[in-house]
């Protein structure tokens, strides 16, 4: 039962036969109480609402306090224990009228929803009424305004009010009569434990896609900082310390069309020769190093390229670098400046039984095996990285379907485009020698995983789309084991 929710009620029924009736009072409830708490009481519509705190035991909570009219008896009594996790009808007899009341229960739910310092988001620990925001050192923390949104129908004091976060703050949140303090600290960082890296030699550089992504880890990932590939190469950047690198790939002037491509996009990133050898010594055995230790990785649209050339897939002399087992499937379809304006939600299905998988927990309109991703009149470029094994000229066909893709890549199908035969669009690899999870790796190359829009249409209302942020977040959490 989600805690929020206001019971519906039943339909209140009088009793007033028009004969032979003994009219010695009214049916009326002036008073009620359960655990202490008060009810709205109206006496139109006869029903009685009752606002508890959070932690109330819905299924046994004891009335209180019970006034009735004068003459008037009940079917429940003061001190009498109901489950209240269903409307709970009460009847109110007196000489021969009749009315039927019926009680129910609205939580008033108490909690710091999200607090962001800065424009980072605070990490929020419900059970232990926390909040930990993770700033960059020489941020100035005795002047900051803090937002906060709190449970509907509830308030905050000190929202929107700058304060000196030096030492640890309280912020008290009220609902009714019922309250939460959350104790708030400020954590200062030099060192990052989490990269957003990129083709770009710098953040100015990043395109609007690109940027997007960044924003968004930068503040929801505690301890982010950009890194260039080229830094990755030139040694400016340490992988000792990272966590999770996220790279969002993006291109705004033609797809990178597989394994090719993307060896020359490299090259061209860190400045080296486009040929393996120069390749591995520049990047790709340190990306390699960084996974084989333990490193976790979110790759999304051309960066899902990335895995093979680090030895997530054993090739034919039994050697971790199968660098052809690549999405053999990329395209392009719009630049950012004139996206395909989606008609209807845009989806991916989920694959065989991983509908419990952490990557899809709490999406809006989730359950099912449709991820929504985006919303009508959503402008998308539709940039594409599949693995493509239904049509004949893919080298991951054959008779064993999705069977030959997990024999040749090594790793695990999470989205197809279709819940037939559809592309591969969303998998993972597991930790180097060990399982799933932390350590691995998550890529999701789907056109619909879309940061930005450079434009959306005259219908265009922001609700699916959410979902690419939450994807994102549960990947980040998943990957670094929280």
């Amino acid at each position: 039962m989600s805690l929020c929710a206001v019971l519906g009620a039943f339909v209140a029924a009088c009793t007033d036969n028009q004969s032979n009736l003994v009219l010695s009072g009214d049916c009326l409830v002036q008073e009620f109480e359960v655990a202490g708490s008060g009810a709205e009481i109206d006496r139109t519509a006869y029903t009685i609402t009752v606002q508890v705190p959070e932690d109330t035991p819905l299924d046994d909570v004891e009335v209180t306090k019970l006034v009735l009219s004068d003459g008037a008896v009940a079917d429940v009594v003061q001190g009498a224990h109901l489950n209240l996790t269903v409307p709970r009808a009460i009847q109110v007899t007196n000489g021969s009228l009749k009315q039927v009341w019926t009680v129910r229960v609205k939580v008033m739910q108490t909690q710091i929803l999200s607090f962001t310092l800065g424009g980072f988001n605070g990490v929020i620990d419900q059970a232990a009424q926390t909040i930990t925001v993770y700033l960059k050192e020489g941020t100035d923390i005795t002047s900051i305004k803090p937002y906060i949104t709190v449970s509907e129908g509830a308030t905050v004091d000190g929202n929107e009010v700058s304060a000196d976060f030096t030492s640890v703050r309280h912020y008290i949140v009220k609902n009714g009569n019922a309250l939460r303090d959350y104790t708030v600290s400020v954590v200062l960082w030099s060192t990052p434990k989490a990269l957003y890296i990129s083709g770009s030699a710098r953040e100015s550089e990043l395109n609007m896609e690109e940027r997007t992504a960044y924003e968004w880890m930068k503040a929801n990932v505690p301890m982010t900082a950009f890194a260039s590939l080229r830094d990755i190469a030139d040694g400016t950047t340490s992988l000792d310390v990272i966590d999770l690198i996220y790279w969002h790939c993006a291109k705004d002037n033609g797809a990178l069309d597989g394994h090719d491509p993307f060896m020359a996009y490299v090259a061209n990133a860190v400045g080296c020769a486009n040929n393996m050898d120069a390749l591995n010594a520049a990047v790709f055995n340190k990306l390699g190093a960084y996974y084989s230790e333990g490193g976790s990785m979110l790759l999304t649209r051309y960066a899902t390229i990335l895995p093979p050339f680090i030895g997530t897939s054993i090739d034919a002399g039994g050697g971790w670098m199968d660098t052809w087992a690549t999405p053999n499937n990329c395209w392009q379809a719009r630049n950012e400046d004139d996206p395909e304006l989606c008609g209807g939600p845009w989806t991916f299905s989920i694959y065989g039984d991983n509908i419990g998988h952490p990557l899809f927990a709490d999406l809006v309109g989730g359950g099912t095996a449709t991820v929504y991703c985006t919303d009508k009149d959503y402008g998308v470029t539709n940039s594409v990285v599949c693995y493509n094994h239904a049509e004949g000229w893919s080298e991951y066909s054959g008779a064993n379907g999705y069977n030959h893709w997990n024999e040749r890549v090594q790793g695990r199908i999470l989205g197809v485009n279709d819940p037939g035969n559809g592309n591969i669009v969303a998998w993972e690899f597991p930790a180097k020698g060990g399982a799933y999870g932390q350590g691995g790796i998550i890529c999701l190359g789907t056109g619909c995983f879309d940061w930005y829009s450079a434009r959306t249409g005259a219908e265009y209302k922001e609700n699916y789309h959410r979902n690419i942020a939450r994807m994102a977040g549960n990947a980040c959490r998943y990957l670094m084991g929280n």
